[in-house]
């Protein structure tokens, strides 16, 4: 699978059926070179212009099924922070 791939999926979260938003940046171990979390972020709209963007920190085990057009994961709050 390419980003590019990744960028185009709604990311669902399970534990309380959000939408986080879609992909924006991958945190890679430069050594292995394995992919350790997503970084998401909310689409932009006019409805949902905030003072301060929130981005959430989806570790790759939080991930549960990669869909067609969504990604599943399982995130409490502890993965959200302001940007």
């Amino acid at each position: 699978m390419y980003f590019f791939q990744l960028q185009a999926k709604e990311i669902i979260n399970m534990t309380d059926g959000r939408r986080l938003g879609v992909v924006v940046d991958l945190d890679i171990e430069p050594e292995s070179g394995k992919i350790k979390s997503l970084i998401v972020r909310k689409r932009f709209s006019l409805r949902n212009r905030k003072d301060g963007k929130e981005e959430y920190v989806i570790p790759w085990s939080g991930i549960l099924k990669i869909g067609e057009d969504v990604l599943f994961v399982r995130l409490n709050d502890g993965g959200k922070r302001k940007i």
